[in-house]
């Protein structure tokens, strides 16, 4: 008769015994470690915010700069005349930073006024009449009786929010001259994303009323901003700062708040309000904390070995092929997501940037048609950003999504690029392709051929049996034997997922063809 100590549920006794044990061990470690924790993390926290702090409050500081030499130049003349004499040096200091290109400067006098729209473009100055808008705000300043120096105003300009930069001086002769930059606040957050694009900090900015002036949420500009500043604040060393342990609404992970002045003009009293993630700033507990957890780790694995052990060895070793197939399969599909999810990254900022620089010509020719390029856009981004966690998507989708990228690249290209062919078959168009395979081979076919008025590009997508067949004629460009072949490797992998080895591409009759199997 065996033993007891053979019995598999006498071990499996011993191994929960040890793991209550451990998980208490570890329990006692961790609690004790807590309030160290939060005090190591409140003090990297300070650190991050005060060099975070230094950098914005540097900038801002910086943005009024170019305002004052501007304003003293003013101040050094005797009247209006000589202030219209010398535009162009009151112009070249107003916009002599790189970040404006925008500004203005009006005269009042007793022999009329003078309102002129300053825009850099290179060391170029292109001068206009201000728009109505503006024109307003421009009148009320000089209206008003503001003090002297720097000051600022946060306006509606075209249906977004600008901060004004500005100053006003009474010159001997009765005239006033006003002098400002305008600055989009959207254009503004953009450069101080790119100022510390490392830290780990996000930044935004209040005013006295707690309204959102800039910040990484855009869509938050002007509105006023509830929670913020609660009862109860403790208070850093320099006394003009506070901090809080809260959660970031946009981060959605648990803060150090911090709250400090930002001081730019005359009577503005906005508020830099830091975020500073927790998880991020507890690097002087992560050694100890690693001991415990690999301790927790050993301890883990020394149950499993044990309970393993009372087990049946054919079990196990089919518990283990088991694991490792799944893990083979899972691992294929992760490296194919894995270069979609390369590729959705990569057509972001590049095809944005060539459809706004579109958008920018097709506002000035015509609106309702960028109106209809702006929804288009919309459509197409709010597609690739869609989740598809199966890899697949119907051919209606990728057929209509497709239709909405190529409206957009013909918006761009013009007579250069000749109308989408589409002939498809009915009895195919309840199956399903490739997640983004229609649109990554007709941004191929652009890349690496040549898109011109004298050679246009043709581009047809057919439906035969059970392919779709997406071919285009022939003209490369020179450099186009340096692609890297991304695209195509990343619809062999998904295919090959799916156990359809049918996938052809080549080259037919000096066309580019790609034979896509549709799946069921």
């Amino acid at each position: 008769m065996k033993s007891a100590f053979y019995n598999s549920r006498y071990f499996v006794g011993i191994g929960l015994l040890m793991l209550l044990c451990f998980s208490g061990i570890a329990w006692y470690i961790s609690k004790q470690l807590s309030a160290q924790t939060k005090m190591l993390s409140t003090d990297a926290a300070s650190g991050i915010f005060r060099l975070k702090a230094a950098i914005i409050r540097n900038e801002f500081q910086s943005f009024s700069e170019s305002m004052r030499h501007a304003d003293m130049a003013v101040h050094t003349y005797g009247s209006a005349k000589e202030v219209l004499a010398h535009k162009k040096q009151i112009e070249t200091q107003l916009l002599s930073d790189v970040r404006f290109n925008k500004g203005w400067y009006a005269v009042k006098g007793p022999s009329g006024s003078v309102f002129t729209m300053v825009q850099k473009d290179h060391n170029q100055f292109n001068h206009s009449a201000p728009d109505i808008e503006l024109k307003a705000v421009i009148s009320t300043i000089m209206s008003e009786n503001a003090g002297t120096g720097v000051q600022t105003k946060i306006i509606n300009l075209a249906g977004s929010k600008h901060w004004l930069l500005f100053s006003k001086r009474s010159m001997p002769d009765a005239s006033t001259v006003s002098l400002g930059i305008d600055i989009d606040l959207k254009d503004l957050q953009r450069y101080l994303q790119h100022v510390d694009s490392l830290s780990r900090a996000s930044v935004f900015v209040i005013d006295e009323h707690n309204k959102y002036i800039t910040g990484p949420e855009e869509q938050l500009i002007d509105r006023q901003i509830s929670g913020l500043k609660k009862k109860g604040l403790f208070k850093l060393s320099d006394s003009l700062s506070t901090y809080e342990f809260t959660v970031s609404d946009y981060l959605k992970i648990p803060v150090v708040r911090y709250y400090t002045p930002l001081n730019i003009g005359n009577g503005v009293n906005w508020t830099m309000v830091i975020d500073t993630p927790l998880l991020a700033v507890d690097e002087g507990t992560k050694a100890i904390d690693s001991y415990v957890k690999l301790f927790f780790i050993f301890t883990t694995i020394l149950i499993i070995c044990l309970v393993a052990w009372a087990q049946v060895k054919w079990r196990r070793e089919f518990t283990e092929k088991k694991e490792l197939s799944l893990l083979a399969e899972r691992q294929q599909r992760d490296n194919a997501f894995l270069q979609l999810n390369v590729l959705k990254d990569k057509i972001n900022p590049h095809f944005l940037f060539n459809t706004l620089s579109s958008l920018n010509a097709l506002i000035e020719q015509d609106r309702e048609l960028a109106k209809a390029f702006v929804l288009k856009l919309s459509k197409v981004y709010r597609y690739v950003l869609e989740s598809h966690p199966s890899g697949l998507s119907s051919l209606q989708d990728e057929i209509d999504f497709v239709k909405e990228y190529f409206f957009l690249l013909k918006i761009r290209f013009g007579n250069a690029l000749e109308p989408l062919q589409l002939q498809l078959d009915p009895n195919i168009e309840n199956g399903r392709i490739i997640f983004m395979s229609l649109q990554l081979l007709i941004e191929n076919a652009v890349k690496h051929n040549i898109v011109s008025k004298e050679k246009p590009l043709k581009i047809n997508i057919e439906g035969k049996g059970r392919y779709i067949i997406v071919r285009n004629n022939l003209q490369l460009r020179a450099e186009a034997a340096n692609s890297s072949g991304q695209g195509l490797q990343y619809l062999e992998k998904t295919y090959s997922f799916f156990n359809e080895q049918n996938l052809r591409y080549g080259i037919e009759n000096n066309e580019y063809v790609c034979y896509l199997p549709v799946l069921p």
